[in-house]
Formats: structure tokens, C-alpha cells, sequence
């Protein structure tokens, strides 16, 4: 019993001290970050100031881990990031992510003139053209699912954004193009395909640019409950 005492004693200490999360150590993954760089482009707080490098504070655990593996192993491609994972441990992916993952993120604006399309698109998708709603995965304030690795997506830059669903469209639409020809699909295509399930593939595949502009803009203004 006194040792069972002493173990819990400790375990508690751990938590309350906030140097050491349940999926990653906070503290060496800050030492990973300073070290590997990834403060220049990611913000010393996960917010970045240039739009085209996403923010990362708050952002979901698993998501983070999943993405620096599937850079690593070039199934998302970007030859920057592919760089920055090549020599990371899944120790550091782990603490990096928790890391990142615990400071708090700051939203940005909303473009006024586009703003209630975006709002409709988020929460009501477009029932015409088939573009499912994006509340239903990412959360009422794009908060994400850790569990089921959905990513946050408030107060992402608006650029990024647009940036991705772009690819995921592309990549959605060469499947669709195959789909239809009856031909099977390439073993690498162009766009991005490393979302669980081609779901964002199929969520992008209809979307317009003004679409993607206005939801990406709306994201963009949300403020995370931090």
C-alpha cells in the first residue's frame, strides 16, 4: 500500500508540475523545438506570422505526430518539412506536438464581405453541389477531435488554408476523374492524400474557389475556447 502511495504521490507530482503531458514531454519538446528550428517558421508559440506556415499552438496531438510522420515518410510531400522530420525520433514528434499543442492560439479576422458565406459552408455545407458541412468533424469553433485526428482549424491562417483544400481537391479530383474512366488510380498523384479516409478529398472535391476563400477566411476569424 505505501508503495502504491508513493507511485501515485509521484504521478500526481508530474501533472500538477505541467512539465510532463499524457502524450508528450512539454519540456523536451520545447528543447526539440528551439533545437530543430522549427520555431522559425511555427512561431516560438505555434502562431506563425507568415500565412503560407500554419499554426501550430493548439493543435491536436495526434494530428501533429501523425503529419511529421507521414512527412518523414514523404506520404504528405513538401520537401521543407520532409527535411525537418527526416531525423526526428517518434520520441521528439511526440514531445514536439505536446509541446506545441499546449500554448494557447491566437485567432486572426474574418474578411467581412465573405464572412457569411464561409459561416454557411462551415456549418451547412452546400447541399446543391454535394460539399458536406465542416462543423460536424471540426468541431462548432473548429476546435478538431483529437482522438479521431481531426485537426483544429480556428484561427488558422486563411492563407493556409486555401492552400490545402486546394490540394486536397486536386487529389480528390484526379480520383473522381479515374472513378468515372473506370481506370485505377496512380500510385502518386498530384495534390494531397494523406487525410484518414480520402474524407477531405471527398469534402474539397466540389468546393469552388470562392467557397474555399470564404470557409478558409471564416476559419481564419474563430476564436478556439483555449
Amino acid at each position: 500500500m505505501n508503495k502504491f502511495i508513493a507511485v501515485l504521490s509521484m504521478s500526481l507530482a508530474l501533472v500538477v508540475s505541467g512539465n510532463v503531458s499524457a502524450a508528450g514531454d512539454i519540456a523536451k519538446g520545447k528543447a526539440s523545438a528551439t533545437k530543430k528550428g522549427c520555431m522559425g517558421c511555427h512561431g516560438a508559440d505555434g502562431n506563425s506570422f507568415i500565412a503560407a506556415n500554419p499554426k501550430l499552438a493548439g493543435q491536436s496531438v495526434s494530428y501533429m505526430v501523425k503529419q511529421l510522420k507521414d512527412f518523414k515518410s514523404k506520404k504528405r510531400l513538401n520537401v521543407i518539412m520532409s527535411g525537418q522530420a527526416a531525423g526526428l525520433s517518434d520520441e521528439e514528434m511526440l514531445n514536439i506536438s505536446a509541446y506545441f499543442a499546449a500554448q494557447a492560439p491566437k485567432a486572426g479576422l474574418a474578411k467581412q464581405e465573405i464572412k457569411e458565406l464561409g459561416k454557411r459552408i462551415y456549418i451547412g455545407g452546400n447541399k446543391k453541389s454535394g460539399v458536406p458541412a465542416c462543423i460536424g468533424c471540426h468541431g462548432p469553433v473548429g476546435e478538431g477531435n483529437d482522438a479521431a485526428m481531426f485537426p483544429s482549424l480556428g484561427g488558422q491562417h486563411e492563407a493556409y488554408t486555401v492552400n490545402q483544400l486546394k490540394l486536397f481537391r486536386t487529389a480528390g479530383l484526379v480520383w473522381l476523374e479515374h472513378k468515372n474512366a473506370g481506370t485505377n488510380l496512380p500510385e502518386k498523384r498530384d495534390g494531397r492524400t494523406n487525410d484518414k479516409g480520402a474524407k477531405m478529398q471527398a469534402a474539397a472535391l466540389r468546393l469552388t474557389d470562392a467557397e474555399i476563400k470564404a470557409v478558409a477566411s471564416y476559419l481564419q476569424g474563430l476564436r478556439l475556447r483555449k
